[in-house]
């Protein structure tokens, strides 16, 4: 479970405050589905890197199976994220470098999992997603519904508790945006991780079982 308790998050220079979170109270129970809805710069992104503990924040609690983020170092904190969540970008983040079955196949070795059961495990995750006639291609080759398809596989291969999708289908059009989404929501389920999107699509957003608003640094059910 995700707990966030009084959460507040603010950038200070010498001379104004910008409040991004005020003070945000959000349960999050173990395999739901939630989707988080704002304007662009109304703080979603902070509030999941806060979440994922990718960022830190200004006061309040966030407390993930229990533990507080805030007093874990950056090494625990680390550990965690790579055993327990997997995270997803508007714009993908892939590296350009490695093919997609390797891009796919990195948190694993992260991991330490041996090699020959990571090429398995990725291409499975890989068929999932209807790639696995990509496997060598390099990522510049591409649409960019399929690095978006790759990058799901990368953030759910290792069956993470936790998925933070970050507007994940914000770059695509409305048909491949409903097919991945689709594709993601599926393995979620399966896996029976906890799901936590970010989004302006309402279609999407109504496909989630738990749906919140972000608003001038406040959360407000919908």
């Amino acid at each position: 479970m995700i707990h966030c308790k009084n959460l507040f998050k603010s950038y200070k220079t010498s001379e104004f405050e910008e409040i991004i979170l005020n003070n945000i109270n959000l349960e999050i129970k173990d395999g739901s589905s939630v989707s988080i809805s704002g304007k662009s710069g109304s703080g979603k992104s902070t509030l999941f890197h806060i979440m994922s503990g990718l960022e830190k924040f200004t006061s309040g609690d966030v407390l993930i199976d229990g533990k507080n983020v805030k007093n874990l170092n950056d090494k625990d904190m680390s550990a965690f994220r790579k055993d327990h969540i997997g995270y997803i970008y508007q714009f993908h983040h892939l590296l350009y470098e490695f093919s997609v079955i390797e891009n796919v196949m990195m948190p694993l070795h992260i991991k330490g999992m041996n090699k020959d059961l990571a090429y398995e495990a990725s291409i499975e995750i890989l068929k999932r997603v209807a790639l696995e006639k990509r496997l060598d291609f390099n990522i510049n080759k591409l649409s960019g519904g399929e690095r978006q398809r790759v990058a799901i596989a990368r953030a759910l291969v290792g069956s993470p508790k936790y998925i933070f999708a970050d507007e994940p289908t914000g770059n695509l059009d409305k048909k491949n945006a409903l097919n991945v989404f689709s594709i993601m929501k599926e393995l979620v389920v399966e896996n029976n991780s906890t799901f936590l999107l970010a989004t302006h699509d309402s279609e999407i957003s109504n496909k989630m079982t738990h749906k919140y608003l972000l608003e001038n640094g406040e959360m407000k059910a919908i």
